[in-house]
């Protein structure tokens, strides 16, 4: 009688665990995955012709009003959506706001001085099929008051006050 008890629950609980360890596994991978628009940034970054080595992301914010982000505020970088449409569904409902900075020399920045960039990084959503992460370009240093602005509509904090 025990016997049969006994197999029975050895015949249910190798599955059980089985499926539980599968589950912990899998838990475990996704938590070290690096969420998706820091992949989207990474690869930005990775393809934008600036040298990776000497980037560095200086601050990133999630926006706390993304839905107030323009189509004037950022240029898409379209290379990196990955679907055939003419026109982005905006507002974004999640936005990330990135400062990158460029130690070294460039074209562009003073001699000695780093270049500045702000990267918007927004979750785009047409509510039917279409949905992701697409990076928006923003502009370089020297920083407008006009950025600021547009960082206090969507409630990105950078820290750029008195560092313009």
């Amino acid at each position: 009688m025990v016997s049969i008890v006994m197999k029975r629950f050895i015949a249910l609980a190798i599955p059980f665990l089985v499926l539980v360890s599968v589950a912990v596994t899998l838990a475990w991978f996704e938590a070290r995955r690096a969420p998706n628009w820091e992949t989207k940034l990474n690869n930005y970054v990775a393809q934008s012709g600036l040298v990776p080595e000497t980037m560095q992301i200086k601050a990133v914010v999630e926006a706390g009003r993304p839905w107030n982000f323009s189509a004037t505020m950022g240029k898409p970088v379209r290379s990196d959506w990955p679907w055939d449409i003419d026109e982005l569904p905006f507002p974004p409902t999640a936005m990330r706001c990135v400062l990158l900075q460029q130690e070294g020399k460039s074209a562009f920045a003073v001699a000695g001085e780093p270049e500045r960039q702000v990267i918007y990084v927004g979750y785009h959503n047409d509510t039917l099929w279409r949905a992701g992460w697409l990076v928006h370009e923003g502009p370089q240093a020297p920083f407008t008051p006009e950025l600021a602005a547009d960082l206090a509509t969507i409630g990105c904090d950078l820290g750029l006050e008195g560092n313009q």
